[in-house]
């Protein structure tokens, strides 16, 4: 693989190195299920307002989040 030609390279072609490359190496990598397990968890279901603004005493769990409906 060749890295393509900058402007202002002056024909000088740096070697290529593995952060270079656009994916790694090898089998890609599952996902992280607990980020996903905890995005459906947050107050910010799919389809609802984004605006929503939490407490910090709900954040330092000095309040329970309310009953979804």
């Amino acid at each position: 693989m060749t890295i393509p030609r900058r402007p202002g390279d002056k024909g000088y072609q740096r070697p290529e190195t593995i952060s270079d490359l656009h994916r790694p190496p090898g089998a890609p990598r599952p996902r992280e299920i607990k980020s996903q397990q905890a995005q459906l968890e947050s107050a910010h279901r799919h389809g609802t307002n984004k605006s929503v603004k939490w407490p910090m005493s709900y954040k330092t769990g000095q309040r329970e989040k309310p009953e979804e409906r």
